[in-house]
């Protein structure tokens, strides 16, 4: 009876309706885009920033017994909880290199494939190495941009054959914009063909640990130096553990400050929907005076005119909502191709069931005033309203 009600008099509540649609929609569109676009900020400021990795390194100089890392602790860092990737390095300082008359000594660095999510660094042409470049053991590299000035002098250096401590390889791929400085003069080649050609890189000193989000770096941090500490308890001391310590506070403050400023504009649109849903229903009341003092007399009870005031609300609630995502679904479809943002189904899919079950809730919390203020009315007060 009261949804029959509510639709026969969908004039009197089109406005409010329309304004929890609204408000449900800005509600679903902004949690689905709004996780999509922090997810991918907090992406963006981690690979520039190199807030979520950590490098592992063992300093000899200080050491009785020199370390390095093996295998063994290779694997079991790997299984870390919110570990994403890790990549064993290996760095050989000036080894000469020669291309045609140009000579230098730049630096070499051995490298796997999982190297590349570690660092922000882009392409200036060609391809960077992949597994299979390990596998077989290649004779190629990628050139840091101050090897491509010094050693090609303006030439294209790209298929290009150099020699790098006597050895021959093929140039595949020259970097661009690098985030470390470092790379930019140096020799990037397979980490096994660096441990073939050069005996000192036979041992792994340095790994390098991607995280998958800035809050998790303290705790997997502990839980690196934990390992290595248990398998190497004879030189744990010559660990170095380093991280960008104030790079991961500015990141978690950007991505805090950006979602206090969602839940804000969210939290006031619902405050307006549920005082749209009390006004309405207030006024539905005053019109209806003489209907509840009518319904009274004739021996509705207390309960049942409360009842039915706060179901009409719960109801106007649950249409408002229930347009508000269909709306929503249009609008995530839009911001998606807009703002080349992904989001999926599965993703938007609890988001849309939140939005109907929080929309009713607020026409019942909305709803529970006016329906207190019919149920205490005076019959007799309430037949001579005018």
């Amino acid at each position: 009876m009261c949804a029959v009600y509510v639709l026969r008099r969908r004039r009197r509540y089109k406005q409010v309706v329309l304004g929890i649609a609204l408000g449900t929609a800005g509600l679903i569109v902004i949690l689905c885009a709004g996780d999509s676009i922090e997810k991918e900020l907090m992406e963006n400021l981690e690979l520039v920033g190199g807030a979520t990795v950590i490098r592992l390194l063992w300093n000899d100089l200080d050491c009785a017994h020199p370390a390095e890392f093996t295998s063994r602790d290779l694997g079991q860092l790997r299984c870390v909880d919110h570990v994403t990737a890790v990549a064993p390095i290996v760095r050989v300082h000036r080894v000469g290199a020669r291309y045609k008359i140009n000579r230098w000594v730049p630096g070499i660095v051995g490298v796997s494939p999982s190297y590349w999510r570690m660092t922000y660094s882009s392409l200036a042409g060609g391809r960077l190495i992949n597994e299979r470049d390990v596998e077989e053991r290649g004779n190629v590299c990628v050139l840091g941009p101050d090897v491509v000035e010094r050693l090609f002098a303006g030439n294209d250096p790209m298929g290009q054959r150099c020699t790098i401590a006597g050895t021959t390889f093929t140039v595949i791929g020259m970097m661009g914009g690098v985030e470390m400085r470092n790379t930019a003069h140096e020799i990037l080649i397979p980490i096994s063909t660096a441990a073939d050609l050069f005996p000192g890189a036979r041992s792994v000193k340095e790994v390098m640990v991607r995280i998958d989000h800035v809050t998790n770096v303290e705790t997997v941090r502990n839980q690196c130096q934990e390992i290595l500490g248990k398998n190497h308890a004879e030189c744990v001391d010559c660990l170095r553990v380093m991280y960008f310590r104030e790079r991961v506070k500015k990141v978690q403050a950007v991505l805090t400050n950006f979602s206090i400023l969602l839940r804000a504009g969210l939290v006031a649109g619902l405050l307006l929907g549920g005082i749209g849903i009390i006004r309405v229903m207030l006024a539905a009341v005053k019109d209806r005076t003489k209907e509840i003092g009518l319904k009274k007399v004739l021996g509705a009870r207390d309960r049942t005119i409360f009842l039915q005031f706060l179901v009409e609300a719960l109801l106007i609630g649950f249409f408002g909502t229930l347009f508000g995502t269909l709306l929503s679904g249009a609008a995530v479809n839009l911001i998606e191709r807009g703002l080349s943002v992904r989001i999926t189904f599965l993703e938007a899919l609890p988001y849309l069931g939140a939005g109907v079950i929080f929309g009713s809730l607020l026409g019942v919390c909305s709803g529970v005033l006016p329906a207190l203020r019919a149920s205490r009315m005076d019959p007799a007060e309430a037949m001579r309203f005018e």
